[in-house]
C-alpha cells in the first residue's frame, strides 16, 4: 500500500483573549492518485475551511497530510498551501507553502 506523510505546523494563541483560526488548504498540486487533507488530533477536514478556537496560551498542531499511493516514483512531488486568518484579530494571517518529494 501507499503511505501518509504528515507535515506538522503548530499554532499558539499569544493574544490576551480567545481567538480562532479559519484554516484551509489551497494551491494543491499533486500527481494523479495522491490526495491532501488538513488534519488535527480530532480528525481530517479535507481542504477545509475549518475554524479552530483557543484561549490565550493554548494551541495545537495542524497536519498537512499527503496520502501517496504505493506506485509513486522517486522524484514525484506534491505541494499545498495552508492559509487562513484569525477570526477576531483579522490582521493576523497564515500562509505556509509545503512541497514534499518522494525519495
Amino acid at each position: 500500500g501507499g503511505a501518509d506523510t504528515d507535515v506538522p505546523i503548530s499554532f499558539t494563541n499569544r493574544g490576551t483573549s480567545n481567538d480562532g483560526l479559519r484554516l484551509s488548504l489551497s494551491n494543491v498540486n499533486v500527481p494523479p492518485g495522491w490526495s491532501v487533507a488538513l488534519c488535527f488530533a480530532d480528525g481530517c477536514y479535507g481542504s477545509g475551511p475549518v475554524d479552530r478556537w483557543h484561549p490565550p496560551g493554548d494551541g495545537e498542531t495542524a497536519l498537512i497530510r499527503f496520502s501517496i499511493p504505493a506506485g509513486a516514483k522517486a522524484g514525484d512531488s506534491g505541494s499545498a498551501t495552508l492559509s487562513g486568518f484569525a477570526l477576531r484579530d483579522i490582521d493576523f494571517t497564515v500562509n505556509v507553502s509545503v512541497t514534499i518529494t518522494v525519495q
